[in-house]
């Protein structure tokens, strides 16, 4: 069974979130982690939920639950691992202030993780799979890249940094539907949004959030940053990214003038660690393993290396990596 994987500390918004998504869950596993000490009562609506907070974090991973951030998105960690563990073909990850926006959402993000990709030509021709254009060569046809990562988008309200969002608030973006999807060239990075992005399970030891939030220097980059190093692991490994639909809608929740404060400190280290992801090289032939090598080729300094030995654990707890 699929898996869709939503974190919230809002119960008001985790309440309207059920609902909205009712029917369009209706066929999936939700795991949703309440991003508070204890467990509230809930309305599922008819939903399959798993419903984790962290006083189950902590009794399911003892010593080691502290890899999993507090009062940040980066807690939906825990759920992606709960699905993997359920043995879920495909994880979705939403957040709570995102509500369907086109039918069939998570059939739409199957079928882009389905897609055959070449990686250094694109057919100019609509043709069944095994034709293609005149001058399209001959040794790579029939050789294609798994897609292992759709990136969805949104309508309505745009993931803005703070910055922007407060000069271009008023910005709203449209819906296409059907919604266009494109390859992420290799070698090219992209920000990664967490409110709306599909994986293979095969992908899921490198999809971790990290350390962020209220214990740790830097938040609001756990997802940016888990792109980071699992689109040059991804590359490396020999899949593809695909990014576009399915689109939801975004109503933000988060205000801006928090989010400066929460985004400052870490925007000066964004802009010099895609570069350093970028000049590594790769060698291990697991998602796993090579999220290992980028957590070793981390910079020096307290909070590096504390997030080095979370990305380590973090790997050991999918040892048996399918």
């Amino acid at each position: 069974m699929n898996a869709v994987v939503v974190a919230s500390n809002r119960p008001e918004y985790l309440e309207l979130f059920l609902e909205k998504w009712s029917t369009e869950l209706r066929k999936v596993k939700v795991y949703v982690i309440l991003d508070l000490p204890e467990k509230r009562d809930f309305n599922f609506h008819g939903l399959d939920v798993s419903l984790f907070c962290w006083a189950d974090i902590d009794a399911d991973l003892g010593e080691v639950s502290w890899v999993i951030p507090r009062y940040t998105s980066g807690i939906k960690s825990y759920g992606i691992l709960k699905a993997w563990q359920n043995g879920a073909g495909m994880i979705a990850c939403l957040d709570d202030d995102c509500f369907p926006d086109t039918p069939r959402y998570i059939e739409r993000h199957w079928e882009n993780l389905k897609r055959n990709v070449h990686p250094d030509w694109h057919s100019t021709l609509d043709v069944p799979p095994n034709r293609y254009p005149r001058g399209f060569p001959y040794e790579i046809r029939g050789k294609f890249r798994t897609v292992g990562i759709s990136h969805g988008l949104w309508s309505n309200i745009p993931d803005y940094d703070a910055v922007t969002a407060s000069r271009y608030g008023k910005d709203r973006t449209a819906l296409y539907d059907p919604p266009r999807v494109e390859v992420v060239p290799v070698d090219n990075f992209f920000p990664m949004c967490g409110m709306n992005v599909a994986f293979r399970r095969e992908i899921a030891p490198v999809m971790y959030f990290g350390l962020q939030g209220k214990e740790y220097p830097y938040d609001r980059f756990d997802d940016i940053w888990c792109g980071l190093f699992a689109k040059k692991i991804l590359d490396h490994l020999g899949y593809s990214v695909t990014n576009g639909g399915p689109y939801i809608r975004h109503e933000r929740a988060s205000e801006v003038s928090k989010n400066l404060v929460k985004e400052q400190p870490g925007m000066a280290v964004n802009e010099r660690l895609w570069k350093a992801v970028k000049t590594l090289k790769l060698r291990q032939a697991t998602p796993g393993a090579c999220l290992v090598e980028c957590a070793d080729a981390l910079p020096s300094g307290e909070y590096w290396r504390k997030l080095r030995q979370a990305m380590r654990i973090w790997v050991s707890l999918f040892d048996n990596e399918d």
